[in-house]
């Protein structure tokens, strides 16, 4: 790996850390939105709520899959440029 494939590998691994910002922020969102209709329809059940949570796990597991592959791109990163300071 040499350097510009080193320096496109920090620019993923900085697009990943917004997107996976993005992702919590959502997730958040997500967790409050439902809740507050919850209580707003009376402490009721319905397909909304239903809905929500499904999406709120979805979107945890994207977040989760981000969060795996920034670490793998940051570890490959840090590997790689210690190799080419050694050489």
């Amino acid at each position: 790996m040499n350097q510009e494939e080193l320096a496109k590998l920090k620019r993923k691994i900085k697009a990943l850390k917004v997107l996976d910002y993005i992702f919590w922020v959502v997730n958040i969102l997500l967790i409050v939105i439902p809740f507050y209709h919850y209580y707003k329809k009376g402490f009721s059940f319905d397909l909304y709520f239903a809905l929500v949570t499904v999406l709120n796990i979805l979107g945890f597991y994207c977040s989760y899959i981000i969060t795996d592959k920034t670490l793998y791109f940051k570890r490959k990163h840090q590997h790689f440029s210690e190799k080419l300071i050694e050489e």
